[in-house]
């Protein structure tokens, strides 16, 4: 049996962050997209292009929005998880049109995930393009966050609620 390395694995070095991010501002000075195949070959700990894309967009990047989401992206979040699924490509895409400040995909993924809520994490997907809630059902849901905020919990417990009492 073949061990395998450890190589290129594990969190990021402030010399790997320093040898990507060059490399990446190289490309932008030569007006070039990203070219995260060669910026990895040149990190000698063996990172491989997809990490350092990762990397680049979820930690590096200047203008990706890390931290609290406010209220707004939030409903707006779930807005789109509405009209799209968990298309998370297509809801980053349109979230961030709405936004000067870029979310990363993993961002998007884990708060839109998070908001499913265990239930519908674990239903299998049948249509890519799921109605979540209907209108009434998201109209309730966006009246409870504005009284609520973020606190998930009590927003959820409330929704599990008037689901029950509007399908009887």
């Amino acid at each position: 049996m073949t061990k395998l390395s450890n190589r290129g694995s594990g969190a990021w070095s402030e010399d790997e962050d320093r040898i990507l991010y060059n490399g990446i501002m190289a490309c932008i000075s030569k007006n070039q997209p990203a070219d995260y195949v060669e910026i990895a070959r040149s990190i000698p700990t063996g990172r491989t292009a997809k990490q350092a894309r990762e990397r680049w967009q979820n930690a590096l990047e200047p203008s990706t929005k890390k931290g609290i989401w406010s209220d707004m992206e939030t409903l707006l979040l779930l807005d789109l998880v509405m009209k799209f699924g968990q298309e998370w490509s297509i809801i980053r895409s349109n979230l961030n049109r709405s936004s000067p400040f870029l979310r990363s995909l993993q961002s998007v993924k884990s708060k839109g995930i998070s908001l499913l809520g265990e239930e519908n994490r674990k239903r299998k997907k049948s249509n890519k393009h799921v109605v979540l809630f209907s209108k009434e059902e998201f109209s309730r849901l966006k009246s409870l966050h504005r009284k609520y905020g973020s606190d998930f919990k009590r927003i959820n417990e409330e929704l599990k609620s008037f689901l029950v009492r509007s399908k009887n």
